[in-house]
This record gives structure tokens, sequence and C-alpha cells, in this order.
């Protein structure tokens, strides 16, 4: 549509929420953010406002987790690894006290082995209520019998066990760190 008096166009259809920028633009800023550009940088190069380049992650990313939340069902698989990304957010842990949104901030992550497909994620601090809810929708998107490697934190094994029990083969890979000799 245009306006009459003052020739401004707009358009009823928002596939991105709102997001008034050209969609190349947005596109621009999404391509950035993938190739590991932080927010600031992403805004110097696009000329765009940081809250805008917020506010198209926040955006996308909620539409791509939407996506993936419907179509990421009955996967079969063989072979499932756990891992966790760790990053700080805001502060040091010490710093942050019971805040759930800053300090040490952990991605679970259940990756397929062989073809490397993120079947369930979670963001969230590294304890027993997050593990227990990423193991759970992990469980709720596979079936079959599936083997599991995780590192050794704690709690997968008793979180894996009360999800996937019946139908797991389970293996914890132990890292030591030192000098070889």
């Amino acid at each position: 549509y245009q306006c009459r008096q003052c020739g401004k166009t707009f358009s009823d259809i928002h596939p991105l929420d709102g997001i008034r920028i050209d969609p190349s633009k947005v596109v621009q800023i999404i391509s950035f953010l993938c190739e590991g550009l932080g927010i600031r940088a992403c805004a110097r190069l696009t000329g765009c406002h940081i809250e805008t380049i917020l506010s198209v992650l926040n955006t996308v990313g909620a539409k791509c987790e939407s996506f993936l939340d419907r179509h990421i069902r009955d996967v079969q698989v063989g072979s499932v690894q756990l891992d966790e990304l760790w990053t700080r957010v805001g502060c040091k842990q010490g710093k942050a006290g019971d805040d759930p949104e800053r300090g040490d901030i952990y991605t679970f992550l259940a990756i397929e082995a062989r073809t490397k497909l993120i079947i369930s994620h979670r963001t969230g601090k590294r304890d027993y209520a997050n593990t227990d809810a990423f193991v759970g929708d992990l469980a709720k998107r596979i079936t079959g019998r599936v083997q599991i490697t995780a590192d050794g934190w704690v709690p997968y094994v008793d979180t894996v066990r009360k999800h996937l029990l019946e139908r797991l083969d389970f293996a914890v890979m132990q890292k030591i760190y030192g000098k070889e000799e």
C-alpha cells in the first residue's frame, strides 16, 4: 500500500513479526551473526542500531526454534552425542548470584553422530533440572534403540537412564588432560 498524502509505502504482511527493515538487510545480519560476528560489529557493518540487531536475532531465533520443534520428531538414530557449549553472560558466575540469566550459561546439545543433526537443545544453567528437561525432550524426539555418548557430567547418568532406559546403550567418555609420556 502507499499513503496518498506522504507517499510512504507499507504492507499488511510482516513475515518477521513487525521488523521493518529491508529483508536483504535481515539476511545480511543473520549471515554475519552465523559467521561469528559480534552484535556491535554487526551493527557497525550493517549500519543498523544494536537494538535492531537484537530484535532480528530474537525474532529469527524464535522462528527457527518453532520450526525445529515442529519438524524434528520421530528421528531414527543410531548414535547420539551429548555435549554442552559454555558462555559467560553479563558477568562472572560469582557476581551473578542466583540470577538464572547471568553468569555461566550452557547450551546442551544432542547431536546425531553421523549426520551432525542437532536433535535437541536447551540453554540454561548447568544443573540437574536443565539436564533432566534436556534429556526428556531428546527422549520424545527419537525412536528406536539408541547409543548415547556423553562426558562425565554426573546428572547425565541419572537423566539418561530415567528417560531412555528401555532403549539405551550408554557410554561415558572420560577426558583426561595431561602431558603425553
